[in-house]
């Protein structure tokens, strides 16, 4: 998935759990804000690393069990500073980024190493294979290509018009 798709995704679970009256909706506007940023911090590595392939792979950003330490580090101390209220949005911080790594699953060139420590096998339920991409404008003529452009122009355009309608 793409940037502005993992962004909208992360729009659309906030809106769910709103519905299914798991957060504050008087904190819904924050709750957008955290779900947008968090959606996208595993492409972080993209970012950091300047790889547009084997960065699912290659670095910590894409690594599960590093989103559960970060994760479960900050709910203790939330808890310790007796500052509950960070929970909510940890909790949305969590799934932003879990959701981020599940649609990942779909579609990326090998996969999401969802094991890593304990194992380096690449999971994919529909990997795309067209060969090692030398820029960022041929990884997107592939991703054009494939079928996975369907649901992502359906998640961006669902998460732009609810967080339209959020306003």
């Amino acid at each position: 998935m793409t940037f502005t798709a993992h962004i909208a995704a992360g729009i659309i679970l906030v809106k769910y759990l709103e519905l299914k009256g798991l957060l504050n909706p008087s904190l819904e506007h924050q709750y957008l804000l955290v779900a947008s940023i968090a959606s996208t911090l595993p492409d972080l590595d993209g970012l950091i690393f300047h790889k547009i392939y084997d960065h699912r792979t290659n670095s910590p950003f894409h690594i599960p069990a590093t989103w559960w330490i970060l994760c479960l580090t900050a709910v203790v101390v939330a808890v310790a500073q007796r500052q509950r209220i960070y929970l909510s949005f940890i909790y949305v911080s969590f799934l932003s980024i879990y959701l981020h790594l599940f649609l990942d699953t779909f579609g990326v060139n090998a996969g999401i190493c969802w094991l890593k420590p304990f194992t380096r096998k690449e999971y994919s339920f529909l990997p795309i294979h067209h060969g090692k991409p030398t820029n960022i404008r041929e990884w997107i003529l592939n991703y054009w290509k494939s079928p996975l452009i369907v649901p992502e122009v359906v998640i961006t355009l669902s998460g732009l018009i609810l967080l339209i309608k959020s306003f």
